[in-house]
């Protein structure tokens, strides 16, 4: 499935969402355990990508414009983020 990568932050984040309701899907028509695992192993690798990208690209970017209630919301998303970091 060769797929054109978005060139920006929201597009790719908006491809993302696209693609794992797809394997979702995907996911829920089948029965063999083994394409069920490599689907698993899809949505994980989309996950950790889309996580990655919120925490490069985002996060700072909204940490720059917002106040202090915005810096405690960065904070509790980042939060999950160190724990499993360490």
């Amino acid at each position: 499935m060769a797929t054109r990568q978005p060139l920006d932050a929201i597009a790719l984040l908006t491809a993302e969402h696209q693609q794992v309701r797809e394997l979702f899907q995907h996911y829920a028509t089948v029965t063999d355990p083994d394409t069920q695992r490599q689907i698993a192993r899809a949505v994980c690798t989309v996950f950790a990508h889309h996580a990655q990208l919120e925490e490069m690209v985002f996060y700072p970017a909204f940490a720059e414009v917002t106040d202090e209630e915005g810096h405690l919301l960065v904070t509790e998303a980042r939060a999950p983020i160190r724990r499993f970091r360490s």
